[in-house]
């Protein structure tokens, strides 16, 4: 004889443990707080990025600094002993090179960004979470190599007679806008490309026209004057001056294009976020 008390349904779980899943007319507040909920995830996935970029590698971190300072060394050649760009009485490898950092930050956030919802594909059809994470995550695992590369601008300073100052205190004012526009292309690019797969290849040639828009490897002084209000206005430019001023002494941009990078930043990253939440309701099934 069968027990009764086996037929008996189990109770549902109380509705506060519930997951409403709704990809339409959230606000990005309630985006924001269903993105807090899953910091936990996020960080995971930023984790797995770096181990998966340090696995198996002879010299590890040390690929992080050859990067920037590679580049650095290569232009100097080429506008320093070639062309003989100005660069404001500093040896040209010490003026390059912190610019070179902070563009370097902002081309691989960008890059990575846009190219992980088709590296976590399987991940995405199998379970659900706040896709947005995989962008973010991505994109801020960057932030590493930033700040490896960033410890090598003291020894290069000092090699070269200059003695950073209380002033590379301001340097930080630099790093967010940086994070928040590559974030946002990458938010972008990634969720847009899950349907039109051309926007894979575009985006490191977007990134190419973008480095030569903005004054890495050249000072803001050799820009005509009509033409300077619009290189300031390139979201990239002033984060770029600005750190590179916060470190060697160089003039720093107007206080009103690191505003502007500020704005910009928040209205590309708003509108970003709202196409991907648009975009995620059929992700599953383009991917």
């Amino acid at each position: 004889m069968t027990n009764d008390r086996n037929l008996v349904a189990p109770s549902p779980p109380p509705e506060a443990s519930w997951i409403h899943i709704d990809g339409d007319g959230q606000r990005l507040t309630e985006v924001a707080s269903e993105f807090w909920k899953a910091r936990e995830l996020l960080w995971l996935l930023i984790l797995r990025h770096l181990k998966i970029r340090f696995a198996q590698t002879a010299m590890g971190a040390m690929w992080v600094v050859l990067q920037p300072l590679t580049t650095a060394l290569i232009f100097s050649v080429l506008f320093g002993v070639f062309v003989k760009v100005p660069s404001e009485g500093i040896p040209y490898v010490a003026y390059a090179y912190p610019a070179m950092v902070v563009w370097s930050l902002f081309s691989q956030a960008f890059e990575r960004g846009s190219s992980s919802l088709m590296a976590e594909e399987r991940l995405i059809t199998k379970v659900y979470f706040p896709r947005l994470v995989i962008p973010f995550a991505a994109s801020f695992s960057a932030l590493v190599d930033f700040a490896i590369s960033t410890l090598l601008l003291v020894p290069i300073s000092l090699f070269f007679g200059i003695r950073p100052g209380f002033g590379v205190f301001a340097s930080v004012m630099a790093i967010p806008p940086i994070m928040i526009l590559a974030t946002s292309f990458g938010i972008l690019t990634s969720c847009l490309s899950v349907r039109y797969r051309d926007l894979r290849t575009a985006a490191p040639f977007a990134t190419q026209i973008w480095f030569y828009a903005t004054p890495v490897v050249f000072p803001l002084a050799v820009v005509p004057q009509n033409l300077r209000v619009w290189v300031l206005l390139n979201p990239v430019s002033a984060p770029v001056l600005w750190f590179r001023a916060s470190f060697i002494g160089t003039s720093f941009p107007p206080i009103w294009s690191l505003a502007s990078s500020y704005g910009i930043s928040l209205v590309i990253f708003s509108l970003a976020v709202v196409i991907f939440r648009r975009v995620e309701r059929g992700m599953a099934d383009w991917l």
